[in-house]
């Protein structure tokens, strides 16, 4: 079979069922050119600390996102009094923290997500501390730029006196009750591509992170400085500073697409949109879908591959599992984490989409969505 456009497909080929394919290219992303700053470091330290109101001295940079956790674990274990201390992680949205923190001699349980917000749930958090001895931290990540309840856990963080740890490598510049994602807790860590949308740049930058460290009399880890950066981080720092000066209009663009695209989508069975909590500022970093809801009959694999027939990009939600990370053995403890990695599918929001694909993505999603709920 060959379409108008003259692309040959296979007989069995998703798409088939909706026509023709009518984009026939993906939305690129732009290239950045790196800013001309003679010290992009402190530039970009300058800057960066301006648009979230928080002093210089309370951040340092590091090497690496790895090197950024293992300095925060180390930090844990040195002020805790607990014998055993355990974090409390999020199930979803944290492989790449988990990761890292296996490396560590900490021990840690998973926390369920809420169904809404997709952060670490409240609830959950307060029936841990109430099982188990040695509560050292809670860790929170902000999958797709939607922040956590952020009010709800700073208030345990209080009654506790348990310290939060944030990722907030989703969402910079993300609000939450008007305060910035990341402004408070013990720590909070960005990685820096990933923040800023370049992290798909090449040539292949350097994992540089940033971690703001909450107000306090500790001697701060020593991190990278202007003296000690070699070549290619210096050159890594030059493109973030000049994507860290286009952010906040390119953050504009992208909440200004996804309130239209939300609208065009309403109403669509068997899709349920990104959702929108009260006093909440999202960073859309990634534009998520959960799909699969009543009369949708095709799995997940299927319907990602009919979204790319058309060139769009999307991507299971699954790589945001935590769980993955750790080989859980109890997936049972975690059913709103693992219903939203089934059910959800993603797409990345770079710098080359735009308000006039707002048609496309509305169009291909009605498209699929009739094909997929076809009786």
């Amino acid at each position: 079979m060959v379409y108008p456009t003259g692309r040959e497909v296979n007989s069995d080929d998703p798409a088939i069922a909706g026509g023709q394919i009518l984009f026939m290219t993906s939305p690129t992303a732009h290239m950045i050119e790196p800013a001309p700053d003679q010290d992009p470091f402190e530039s970009f330290r300058s800057e960066f600390c301006a648009l979230i109101n928080i002093p210089i001295s309370s951040t340092v940079i590091f090497p690496s996102y790895q090197e950024a956790v293992r300095n925060i674990c180390s930090s844990v274990s040195e002020s805790t009094v607990a014998e055993n201390p355990t974090l409390l992680v999020s199930a979803f949205g944290l492989p790449k923290f988990t990761r890292h923190l296996q490396e560590s001699d900490l021990n840690y349980q998973f926390v369920d997500i809420e169904p809404d917000s997709y952060g670490i749930s409240p609830r959950g958090i307060v029936q841990k501390i109430e099982d188990i001895q040695g509560v050292a931290g809670i860790v929170i990540g902000h999958p797709f730029g939607h922040p956590a309840n952020m009010p709800a856990l700073e208030r345990i963080s209080s009654d506790y006196s348990i310290p939060l740890i944030q990722d907030c490598s989703s969402a910079f510049l993300a609000e939450s009750q008007g305060m910035p994602v990341g402004k408070t807790g013990y720590a909070s860590i960005f990685s820096l591509p990933q923040a800023l949308g370049v992290d798909g740049y090449s040539p292949e930058l350097d994992d540089l992170t940033l971690v703001i460290f909450e107000d306090s009399d500790e001697a701060r880890p020593l991190g990278l400085s202007a003296h000690t950066m070699n070549t290619n981080q210096r050159e890594t720092m030059g493109v973030l500073l000049a994507a860290l000066r286009d952010f906040p209009d390119q953050l504009r663009r992208r909440r200004s697409m996804i309130w239209e695209l939300n609208a065009r989508l309403r109403g669509i069975a068997s899709v349920a949109r990104m959702s929108h909590g009260r006093r909440i500022q999202h960073a859309y970093s990634r534009f998520s879908l959960k799909i699969r809801g009543p009369g949708w009959k095709e799995n997940l694999e299927t319907s990602i591959r009919a979204f790319r027939v058309e060139n769009l990009e999307f991507s299971s939600a699954n790589s945001e599992l935590s769980l993955s990370q750790a080989g859980t053995d109890t997936p049972d403890q975690f059913p709103v984490a693992l219903r939203t990695a089934r059910d959800s599918i993603i797409l990345d929001l770079h710098n080359g989409f735009s308000e006039s694909d707002v048609d496309r993505i509305s169009f291909v999603t009605r498209r699929i969505v009739s094909w997929a709920c076809r009786s």
